[in-house]
């Protein structure tokens, strides 16, 4: 079509009075200007020439611009990113990534999509976020309201009504955590569990330590003691449990741990420590039962008048000396060892 136009705006200027060769010339040129804008109109249509060629193109298709305002086709200005940038230089780099302000407006509507849909999560509250706020961010990323909420899978497959006061405090300080560190429910309930996982992988490793030092500690002692490891394995038990206070307190001093890991109570250097103590402070035991009597009454009876006989024998009397070889008899006849 440029060619058309071009053609025409060279044709000749009309010469000579109106009949003459200027009528002629400008019948030519009306002539032309018809057949050009019915090319014109063939080219728009996608048509042919009547001889049968593809119509030549129009200006703006030479040009390579879109015709403004033919349908689907864009008219920004060449500017349009400085124009929406503002002077922003961020976001004028963002801009550049796209190659129009339709490509912008597509990019914005599926951000709106995601954000709508749940996908996409904000980063960060404001520091100006009201409780509202707040509420709607924890329900996006699965926290809840309050760190009571978090629901834990327990050690052991524990039941929370069986719980000590010190292991509810252990899971609330848990919770509270979790909470304070805005965790979801399932992370923290994964953390958990993996957290649960090692503790009793570590119990099963202590207990069967446990279970290899006492088979140790036993064959040990039955090595050294002989027919005596019962007895004096009584005598040590009754010896500690007098001394301090309750079978309670003494089962739970003898399940302390050495600074190794091992339980006290499969220590043989603490069994011959003990025994040694039970024998010195007066401990009996019989051989023929087993039984231990501990600090009987006949033997704190022979020891304070052995004392007698040590500090001041003017008080050591006829009768008393009666009483102590009776004590004597009677020990040695039931077969008790006082040392």
């Amino acid at each position: 079509m440029k060619f058309y136009w071009e053609w025409v705006l060279h044709a000749p200027e009309a010469e000579g009075a109106p009949g003459g060769e200027g009528d002629a010339a400008a019948e030519a040129a009306a002539t032309a200007a018809a057949e050009a804008a019915t090319a014109a109109a063939k080219a728009k249509g996608g048509g042919e020439d009547d001889d049968g060629k593809k119509p030549r193109e129009s200006l703006y298709e030479t040009a390579g611009v879109e015709e403004p305002g033919k349908e689907g086709s864009p008219t920004w200005p060449e500017d349009w990113r400085k124009q929406m940038a503002a002077g922003d230089e961020k976001y004028m780099k963002r801009l550049e990534r796209y190659s129009s302000p339709a490509e912008v407006g597509k990019a914005l509507a599926a951000a709106q999509q995601r954000i709508s849909s749940g996908e996409y999560k904000r980063d960060a509250l404001p520091e100006d976020a009201t409780d509202a706020d707040k509420k709607e961010w924890n329900a996006e990323r699965g926290i809840p309201d309050e760190a009571s909420g978090y629901e834990l899978p327990l050690t052991l497959d524990g039941d929370p009504n069986d719980m000590t006061d010190s292991q509810k405090a252990v899971l609330e300080s848990w919770q509270g955590q979790f909470h304070d560190l805005g965790v979801s429910q399932d992370t923290a309930a994964a953390l958990t569990k993996h957290g649960n996982e090692i503790v009793e992988a570590h119990m099963e490793a202590v207990a069967e330590n446990d279970a290899k030092q006492l088979d140790r500690f036993e064959d040990e002692k039955r090595a050294t003691w002989g027919g005596d490891f019962r007895v004096n394995m009584k005598m040590n038990a009754r010896f500690l449990s007098e001394g301090l206070g309750g079978d309670e307190e003494m089962k739970a001093f003898v399940n302390s741990r050495m600074p190794d890991g091992s339980l006290l109570k499969n220590s043989g250097k603490f069994a011959d420590w003990v025994n040694k103590m039970a024998r010195d402070g007066g401990s009996t035991g019989s051989f023929e039962t087993g039984d231990v009597s501990g600090m009987t009454d006949k033997v704190s009876r022979k020891a304070a008048i052995e004392d007698i006989q040590r500090t001041d024998m003017s008080k050591y009397t006829p009768a008393l000396r009666k009483e102590y070889n009776q004590l004597l008899a009677d020990m040695e006849g039931k077969q008790e060892i006082a040392v």
